[in-house]
């Protein structure tokens, strides 16, 4: 089994997530302004871009 920490920054950038020491060098951020509005959404057509999205950069961040 493989952990992931998926972070994504609501009403901002990133940069605060990537300069907090506490953040671990192996969570995958997502940056992507569409990509973290649709997890936002809570809709349908939201769920379905993200998991499509999104799917293919967790199967990468795990490796």
């Amino acid at each position: 089994m493989v952990d992931l920490t998926v972070l994504f920054p609501i009403g901002g950038d990133a940069s605060a997530l990537k300069a907090n020491p506490l953040v671990s060098d192996k969570a995958l951020i997502l940056e992507d302004a569409n990509l973290v509005n649709a997890f936002s959404s809570g809709s349908a057509l939201g769920t379905s871009y993200a998991l499509d999205h999104a799917v293919p950069l967790f199967t990468t961040a795990v490796g």
